[in-house]
């Protein structure tokens, strides 16, 4: 082992005193970045507050859709174009359908479904079909249809048949067929 002199056991002080300094200076700079921000937050909170409480700011009212834009006055930032409210999608109307039966396997790999129909039900290859369940929904036409690895037109009630998926679905989904 060699020897360690006094010397290096001060520089080893000396430094370990400098980097606790250190320390503490990126401790009361990140003390007050938080101090900053939360003030800043506050400051905002309490500007939007009072402004809906007055209701004098336009802008945030129309944003917030409190106030319709008939009651923004011709000369503010709203009019001018400056702030535009995201518009609200509209959603599609939910096309008529009918549980023709659920899948029963899913291969993720060829995406590939096997589909058991119920009795009385008949599934054409160019139907349209929504295979809907809890965590997923898939809107397709039928491009293919396979029975014991035949290509097959049609499947009637109570057969299984294995088809080409768009995305993924599972076991359990229910398969609608779209009326109309």
């Amino acid at each position: 082992m060699c020897p360690v002199d006094d010397e290096y056991w001060r520089s080893y002080d000396r430094n370990r005193e400098e980097w606790r300094k250190h320390d503490t200076r990126l401790d009361d700079l990140r003390a007050d970045a938080l101090r900053d921000a939360r003030d800043l937050r506050a400051r905002h909170e309490r500007d939007f507050f009072e402004a809906m409480r007055t209701g004098n700011d336009a802008r945030t009212r129309y944003l917030l859709g409190v106030a319709p834009a008939s009651y923004i006055p011709p000369d503010s930032p709203v009019s001018a174009g400056y702030y535009r409210r995201v518009p609200t999608p509209t959603a599609e109307p939910r096309p008529e359908t009918e549980l023709i039966g659920w899948v029963t396997h899913y291969w993720g790999d060829p995406s590939v479904a096997e589909v058991y129909v119920m009795t009385n039900e008949l599934l054409l290859a160019a139907d349209e079909l929504i295979i809907r369940g809890d965590t997923s929904r898939v809107r397709m036409t039928v491009t293919s249809l396979r029975i014991d690895d035949q290509p097959v037109t049609e499947v009637s009630g109570s057969q299984s048949a294995t088809m080409w998926v768009p995305e993924q679905v599972r076991k359990g989904n229910g398969v609608y067929k779209i009326i109309g």
